[in-house]
């Protein structure tokens, strides 16, 4: 199978397991990764720092959900132009040049009942104020994959969407 490096695009849905080579260095897939799961749901997670990245996607395949990874705001708007709305948006606060709360505006624009899930180690007020004007949960970093599969869970519930305990991955 190949995984498409850095900056190329994923060109088909996975099923099965974790990507093998989202651990691998410099190897981080774009685009759609699927768990096998129940009551999947689909989900665009974007960071910038791509280590970060495929950890999130890894802890979400395993819960069995799809995961679109994105590493900046143009590719996650392109990733969901392609394949469609997600279920959620799990979304870094801090990136550079769009952040979290630019991007994940710019997604509502075209999709308003789009649920948001910030991850970030900013505590200020202010951030805190913002994420919570946007209606969106956050979780703090670090996190373990029982918080964050707990938090998607409960966004999910919240929503309406696909939602199911995410016991395999805590």
């Amino acid at each position: 199978m190949h995984v498409p490096m850095i900056g190329q695009k994923w060109s088909h849905h996975f099923r099965g397991p974790p990507a093998p080579a989202l651990s691998a260095p410099g190897r981080v897939p774009i685009g759609p990764v699927r768990g096998t799961g129940v009551g999947v749901a689909r989900l665009l997670v974007v960071d910038n720092e791509p280590d970060i990245c495929a950890l999130i996607a890894r802890y979400l395949v395993r819960a069995g959900h799809e995961v679109i990874c994105a590493h900046d705001s143009a590719t996650a708007l392109a990733e969901v132009a392609l394949h469609g709305p997600p279920d959620a948006a799990v979304l870094d606060v801090d990136m550079p040049a769009v952040d979290g709360f630019e991007l994940l505006e710019r997604l509502r624009a075209d999709h308003p009942d789009l649920a948001a899930l910030f991850l970030t180690v900013l505590w200020h007020g202010n951030v805190l104020a913002r994420i919570a004007g946007l209606d969106a949960a956050y979780v703090a970093k670090p996190f373990t994959p029982g918080a964050l599969c707990s938090a998607v869970d409960e966004l999910l519930a919240r929503r309406g969407g696909a939602s199911r305990q995410s016991e395999t991955a805590r």
